[in-house]
């Protein structure tokens, strides 16, 4: 099962077993340090509980946007969120 199928079946049994959703608003960075020294391809990984979401990847920039909301389904109310900035590596070696 896909990570946006995953996702989408979590959600569908929210209501049944979940306190409520947590929304998070994943808007920009900014001045983010190089990865490795050269350029970087930003992206936001949320972690909740066993829950995982991520952004989008912005490619080539230091300043990215992403404009991202992750949902998360709280099953319990306590937990902790895990947002971390990481950057994927090129596609073709560049």
């Amino acid at each position: 099962m896909g990570e946006v199928e995953a996702t989408e079946a979590e959600l569908a049994a929210a209501p049944a077993i979940a306190h409520g959703i947590l929304q998070v608003l994943v808007v920009e960075a900014r001045n983010l340090v190089p990865a490795h020294g050269i350029g970087t391809n930003p992206y936001v990984r949320g972690i909740f509980g066993h829950q995982v979401r991520r952004s989008r990847t912005t490619w080539s920039t230091l300043h990215p946007a992403w404009n991202c909301l992750m949902e998360f389904p709280v099953i319990s109310l306590s937990g902790n969120l895990e947002l971390e900035v990481m950057s994927q590596a090129p596609l073709f070696g560049g």
